[in-house]
């Protein structure tokens, strides 16, 4: 998923009047039960917007529990609202999901457990083994901490991949269109290249040629050579970052603004050759359109999917590219799928691979501070099991004996409880209760091959590729683009309440340079303000520097 901006307004001095007036954290909150004695409990999570608490696999958690669950959603495109809004209103359910990151963690998480909004983690986290093991393998997972105290559950990635720090923000191509020039001028040399690796000349020189011949390979008179969409621009310069976001640090270990760096600069020169045409890079082309500093949502993915455009730049989840390949296959019927996704994988001017770094969980499951530690532990005691191997195959397979049943060791899927899509002889995905109160956890059967439901042919190749590129990190040939975890996790009081505005400016700041909306003097002079010298100050004092 793609980095959320978010604004919060005056959160500090509403939280400072609710806590005052509901004397939060002191499990205020009576426990309710249903007609049947079970404990009642009020679950939001951005995933339950297809599940509202009901259905034969959530009434085996509540039999199990002696639970009544009630479900609802945050809608996504408003997440971060609702979340603030809930919390003003002093109108929270017994969890909260919420899209914690580096930039926003002072201003947010460390803010409402300062003013008592939320209940800890129990201290001895032993009594649910499966959770205890996934909550160690979370990258800086002391640095959610706070007095030695964790305020919510991270939720993971990938369980069985806990160890991979890089993004899936990558590009996709048209490999046919690459082959097709090469038969196109046999007499030059090739642009296609074995593997998709392309060094960086080789990829200019890709560009170059898709420029030429788009309008011939496309059919259509306008097309465009590479497209992203508007938060991903100006991702094709990972190849010159040191961060991708506000702060990085100089030679010395001194903090500065990332985004006015020499290194980041350079970077800008070179996404800007992408718009402009510079003659050092394309010879006049322009590979970027302008039109896409105003791109709506999902402009550059329809223009992909429409045979508009040769490379595309997006977050490859595994839901993600499934849903790409399923869109590619029904509007590119005479392409091979495998041939019109491929993963382009460019090797920078430092002979290097680049992706944006991340860390291995996305966003936070929270405990309302008002609930008590019964109802705390019921929802533990859920999610841990849904981490077991018996609740795994409840969230993934559905009910034994009537979804799948056990043979020589393997899970046979029934006809009974599952069906096939007609027209893909997929399996067709159904709501599951289990799955959903397992998101709460770990998204870790996005990339589980034996979900029932996965294309298997896209599963493995973004295993691959994600193999190439950890392959390519052991062997020093990665560069993980990342902002140093002391800067990102650091708490000042100017750092908390500006980060996001300053994210906010610097982005909009690349959008109107590389798109000769402004010069260099202006773009430089974004970066010299009061609020960015006042932060820096601040975290170089507590770096000693």
């Amino acid at each position: 998923m793609k980095n959320k901006k978010i604004i919060y307004g005056a959160v500090l001095t509403a939280l400072m009047s609710f806590s005052a007036l509901t004397g939060c954290g002191a499990n205020n909150a009576e426990d309710k039960y249903d007609k049947d004695g079970r404990l009642i409990l009020n679950l939001k999570n951005v995933y339950f917007d297809q599940w509202q608490g009901e259905d034969m696999y959530t009434d085996i958690i509540n039999e199990k529990f002696g639970v009544s669950i009630k479900a609802s959603n945050y809608a996504y495109e408003d997440w971060d609202t609702m979340v603030n809004t809930a919390i003003n209103g002093n109108n929270l359910t017994d969890t909260i999901q919420f899209n914690l990151k580096a930039y926003n963690f002072g201003s947010t998480y460390e803010s409402w457990v300062d003013f008592g909004m939320l209940k800890p983690l129990p201290d001895n986290m032993s009594k649910w083994p499966e959770l205890k093991k996934m909550l160690d393998g979370i990258s800086n997972i002391d640095s959610l901490k706070i007095d030695g105290k964790l305020y919510g559950i991270p939720i993971a990635n990938d369980i069985t991949n806990p160890q991979k720090d890089f993004s899936n923000f990558t590009y996709v191509y048209r490999r046919d269109w690459a082959k097709k020039i090469d038969e196109m001028y046999p007499d030059r040399e090739p642009v296609y290249r074995e593997g998709d690796v392309y060094t960086w000349d080789e990829f200019t020189r890709l560009c170059e040629a898709f420029d030429t011949n788009i309008k011939t390979l496309s059919g259509m008179t306008q097309a465009s050579v590479l497209v992203d969409e508007e938060w991903a621009f100006p991702s094709v310069t990972n190849f010159y970052k040191d961060a991708p976001h506000c702060y990085a640090k100089d030679a010395e270990g001194k903090a500065i603004a990332n985004f006015a760096g020499e290194k980041y600069l350079k970077g800008l020169e070179a996404a800007k050759a992408f718009v402009s045409g510079s003659e050092e890079l394309f010879k006049g082309k322009k590979i970027y359109s302008q039109d896409q500093y105003n791109f709506a949502p999902n402009k550059a993915n329809q223009l992909y999917l429409g045979g508009q455009a040769a490379i595309l730049y997006d977050n490859y989840s595994l839901a993600n590219y499934i849903k790409l390949r399923k869109l590619f296959k029904a509007s590119q019927k005479y392409v091979d799928l495998d041939d019109g996704t491929a993963f382009l994988k460019i090797k920078g001017p430092d002979g290097k691979f680049a992706l944006e770094g991340t860390e291995n969980w996305f966003s936070m499951t929270m405990f309302n501070a008002d609930i008590s530690d019964k109802k705390q532990e019921k929802i533990l005691d859920i999610l841990d099991y849904l981490l077991t191997e018996e609740g795994t195959r409840l969230a993934i397979y559905g009910k034994e004996g009537y979804d799948y049943s056990i043979v020589d060791g393997k899970v046979v899927l029934s006809e009974m409880g599952w069906e096939k899509d007609s027209m893909t002889g997929q399996y067709a995905t159904k709501t599951n209760g289990a799955k959903y109160l397992r998101y709460m956890a770990t998204l870790g059967n996005d990339t589980k091959s034996f979900d029932p439901f996965t294309e298997q042919d896209a599963y493995q190749l973004l295993t691959k590729w994600q193999e190439e590129m950890k392959t390519a990190k052991a062997a020093g040939n990665l560069r993980v683009v990342k902002e140093p975890a002391d800067i990102s996790w650091m708490s000042t009081p100017t750092k908390n309440d500006k980060t996001e505005g300053l994210l906010n400016d610097a982005n909009t700041a690349v959008l109107k340079y590389c798109f000769n909306k402004i010069d260099l003097d202006a773009y430089k002079k974004e970066f010299e303000n009061n609020n960015w010298k006042k932060v820096l100050q601040e975290i170089n004092a507590k770096l000693g520097k």
